[in-house]
């Protein structure tokens, strides 16, 4: 599907990325889910690494293959999507992430605020090397009724408060 694999149908298909942790699959992530599917008929995702979470989360996340399994059930029973409409990858580094956007055909991006200025970046480096600037939309993180950031950073962090 990506990386012109040749199955790309006749008219331009639109294709958005987007990604996470995903570690208990909240509201917030079901919405952004739903969301960045909404945009296009091609979704790219990110999950991150076990390594890369560790790095970046207060807490212990679930494995990798677990979080991918969770994130695809959703996908597919929830939102009734089919598989060949998305890619999941497992995110290891931001330089990755960062080559990958460069190179492939995306058109929209949907990312949390923290994301924003690294996005600014490759659409500055895809438009010098005479690519079009892909579309940055931010999504704000979802709050809950007492106003609390539905992360699961901040589920966690709520949940260990006693």
């Amino acid at each position: 599907m990506f990386s012109g694999n040749g199955h790309h149908h006749h008219h331009q298909e639109r294709v958005a990325t987007g990604g996470g942790t995903f570690d208990t699959l909240h509201l917030g992530h079901q919405e952004y889910i739903r969301t960045v599917f909404e945009y296009a008929d091609q979704v790219l995702l990110y999950v991150s690494s076990d390594e890369y979470a560790k790095a970046k989360k207060v807490y212990e996340v679930r494995p990798y293959h677990l979080r991918v399994r969770r994130l695809e059930s959703f996908i597919i029973n929830k939102l009734g999507i089919n598989r060949d409409r998305y890619e999941i990858r497992q995110l290891n580094t931001l330089a990755q992430v960062k080559n990958d956007l460069l190179k492939e055909d995306i058109h929209i991006a949907l990312v949390v605020p923290e994301y924003y200025a690294l996005l600014r970046r490759i659409n500055q480096e895809r438009m010098d090397h005479g690519k079009k600037g892909i579309l940055i939309l931010v999504k704000q993180r979802t709050r809950d009724h007492n106003n609390g950031d539905l992360s699961s950073t901040a589920i966690h962090r709520r949940f260990i408060r006693l």
